[in-house]
């Protein structure tokens, strides 16, 4: 009668067994099914990361090329001017000598011809002519660097354009969205595996009881 007891016993507890050994398997396939979707969005969403982050390099490179053309075109601008500009203030220089030339040329020959001197007036009004004429040149001279200048000016707003960012801020948002979202699923896919390796050790620990029930089980019947 105990034996019979006992064999009973050891049933409903190998059935017991077996029931938490399912489970057990049945929570351990479904980790592995969730880790092996989180594994394969994982791999899209890393693909992704690296797409968006070569996008966001080619954007940064036309922006640097463009920056790099805008930096040199403008350095050039700027030392063409200054030379112009060295060049403008000696020929003024030069403009404002010729004039005070000019006029202290007719004052002397306006002096002359008030005494009389014809000959000697003439001389100082012909002076007088000729620095008119050289200052003339000179100020023709300057108009023409400051033409210089402006047509450089010119040159250089149309060859050197400011870097247009747009595409690049969108490429790097777009970066920026892909990586979280990989860190994120990257972050979830981990704490699913290490859930996955727990249920997975709760199943085999769960077979291992229920083995041990089966085996006792078949050990009693044999006795029988």
């Amino acid at each position: 009668m105990q034996k019979k007891y006992e064999s009973e016993k050891l049933k409903l507890e190998e059935r017991a067994a077996f029931r938490r050994k399912q489970l057990a398997w049945a929570k351990y396939a479904e980790a592995r099914n969730q880790t092996d979707v989180l594994a394969k969005a994982l791999q899209e969403a890393w693909e992704k990361r690296n797409a968006a982050k070569a996008e966001m390099g080619e954007e940064h490179k036309k922006i640097s090329s463009v920056s790099s053309n805008y930096r040199d075109t403008w350095e050039d601008y700027v030392r063409i001017r200054d030379y112009n500009n060295s060049k403008i203030r000696k020929l003024r220089e030069d403009a404002e000598r010729e004039h005070k030339e000019m006029q202290r040329c007719f004052d002397c020959a306006n002096e002359e011809s008030r005494f009389g001197n014809k000959s000697l007036a003439k001389v100082h009004f012909d002076n007088a002519y000729a620095h008119k004429k050289r200052r003339d040149e000179i100020n023709d001279m300057i108009v023409k660097v400051c033409n210089e200048n402006q047509k450089a000016l010119q040159e250089a707003e149309r060859n050197a354009p400011r870097a247009d960012s747009t595409a690049y801020r969108a490429a790097k948002k777009k970066y920026e969205d892909a990586r979280a979202l990989h860190e994120s699923i990257e972050a979830e896919f981990k704490q699913m595996k290490a859930k996955r390796d727990f249920l997975k050790a709760e199943f085999f620990s769960a077979k291992a009881e229920h083995d041990s029930f089966k085996k006792d089980l078949e050990g009693d019947f044999i006795n029988d």
